[in-house]
């Protein structure tokens, strides 16, 4: 049975280059992009001074770094005398009144209430006794920021005197999403992304869609379909002529051709230049169709308006065109 927008359920995942506040970012990944020029720092420059007056390591719970005081060995391996408790009154086991001399003793017809033989003394350690470095006051941290704990301090290596947030030039990508998160994760991200401009593009990755309606997608003919209707959406919500939007359909951008290299880009296993076009068909290397012909629009409605659009294309294009064979095989790679 044909697949329809409602029955096709389809994965997103976007990406968008910009100036961003690492720190912001919900659902994502910060990467690296050369391409990016809008804050002026596009490389991970950050020595970690930032993070100089920390405090965060001052509450590591690192197993490793939890120390007994008395022995020097993690709190965990300790043995310590002055870390052993009595399970039954809770005290340290040395002062304990406990009568359990009498109750655990094992030899018969002697004097129980002299029994401090090893025998007696190490099966009330081993069954009654345990281990507290905290309880006995003996614990201390030691942590050198070089176990699992990661600081939670903000980075603000980018921030200028006045604390205004500059952002690091790269892209937020997005985890993968469902149609119906879309909206959540843009408005979830406004913060992180401070800043674009005409160096900024927004990709969009459509995943989940079977080889058959992934072979329409691969002809000119949606080539030419997509680009008209991204057109037509641009006119209907006035977007600038000066745009650039209008300067990436004109083919002014490097990074987004408007050539079509379908056959070449769906061997790909890498990501290479042929995937510089309107349209990315990275069918071996991530498994969905990646739509590059899109700007990172300054304002923030029509980044998600923009994204959402290009999907519904997508659903409208395979609602109303029948299949046709299309190899999708992907060779092995020697």
């Amino acid at each position: 049975m044909k697949k329809t927008k409602e029955t096709r359920n389809v994965t997103v995942g976007t990406e968008v280059e910009c100036a961003v506040d690492r720190n912001a970012i919900i659902n994502g990944d910060f990467h690296h992009d050369g391409s990016v020029s809008v804050a002026g720092n596009n490389r991970d420059d950050c020595d970690g001074s930032c993070q100089d007056d920390c405090e965060c390591y001052y509450e590591c719970e690192c197993t490793y770094c939890q120390m007994c005081v008395v022995c020097g060995d993690i709190t965990d391996d300790c043995n310590c005398p002055a870390c052993r408790y009595c399970t039954k009154c809770l005290i340290p086991y040395e002062d304990c009144e406990c009568n359990w001399k009498s109750s655990d003793c094992n030899e018969k017809g002697v004097d129980v209430d002299h029994h401090d033989c090893g025998a007696c003394v190490n099966y009330w350690i081993e069954n009654h006794t345990t281990i507290d470095c905290y309880e006995a006051q003996n614990h201390e941290r030691q942590c050198e920021r070089d176990c699992d704990c990661e600081c939670q301090c903000e980075c603000d290596c980018y921030d200028g005197e006045d604390g205004t947030r500059h952002g690091q030039d790269g892209e937020i990508v997005s985890g993968i999403l469902r149609e119906n998160q879309l909206r959540g994760w843009f408005d979830g991200n406004e913060e992180a992304i401070l800043k674009t401009n005409h160096t900024c593009g927004m990709h969009v990755h459509v995943g989940n869609i079977g080889h058959m309606e992934y072979g329409m997608l691969m002809s000119e003919n949606f080539h030419d379909f997509l680009k008209a209707e991204v057109i037509k959406w641009g006119k209907e919500n006035k977007i600038k002529e000066d745009s650039a939007l209008w300067k990436r359909l004109q083919g002014g951008n490097t990074y987004c051709r408007d050539y079509f290299k379908a056959e070449e880009q769906k061997m790909d296993t890498d990501k290479n230049s042929s995937r510089y076009c309107f349209i990315n068909y990275c069918w071996a290397l991530h498994g969905t169709i990646e739509i590059r012909l899109l700007p990172a629009f300054q304002k923030h409605e029509l980044r998600y308006k923009a994204v959402s659009k290009v999907i519904d294309i997508i659903h409208t294009y395979l609602d109303n065109n029948k299949p046709k064979i299309h190899s999708l095989e992907i060779k092995e790679v020697v």
